[in-house]
């Protein structure tokens, strides 16, 4: 992250083995990606980075240093599948809708859709390699809008 230029760069992804947490390099260049934070989301990534600082300043040598957001109180990268499994704990104690980690991307990308966002921004956005990629994907998310798209220059030819 960087919080001057308000971006996270997206350079690596983790893997679980057995009770490993592995790295590894992306799926593939196109994977490596920038995305921007808006100032809500700096703020909150700021808070969770000054918690860890505190935590290094308290254990000193001990602490595991790194630029990874969520990290255990000792700095160690948290196991993806805990990750999951509270933002399940969330959608349930808060009645929500179900839906998993991996289904917020298809969510982004409906919402960036329905926004006009163009396909290549989203392609771009989520790390295809590209845009013909995401449109496969995300073929029956997009019809939706497609068809409304098309309706309205029906509606507007008439």
């Amino acid at each position: 992250m960087d919080f001057a230029t308000k971006e996270i760069h997206i350079i690596e992804a983790k893997i679980i083995a057995g009770s490993d947490v592995i790295e590894k390099s992306t799926k593939n260049s196109s994977s490596n990606r920038t995305l921007y934070m808006d100032d809500y989301l700096c703020q909150i990534l700021s808070e969770i980075k000054q918690q860890q600082i505190e935590n290094k300043n308290f254990l000193g040598d001990r602490y595991n240093e790194n630029d990874y957001v969520e990290v255990d109180e000792t700095g160690k990268p948290v196991n993806p599948g805990y990750l999951s499994s509270r933002f399940r704990k969330c959608i349930v104690t808060n009645e929500l809708p179900h839906i998993t980690l991996h289904g917020l991307r298809h969510s982004v990308a409906s919402i960036a859709n329905e926004a006009g966002v163009t396909l290549f921004n989203i392609s771009k956005m989520l790390g295809h390699s590209s845009p013909d990629v995401t449109g496969k994907v995300y073929t029956n998310l997009f019809d939706e809008t497609n068809k409304e798209a098309f309706g309205k220059i029906a509606k507007a030819l008439k």
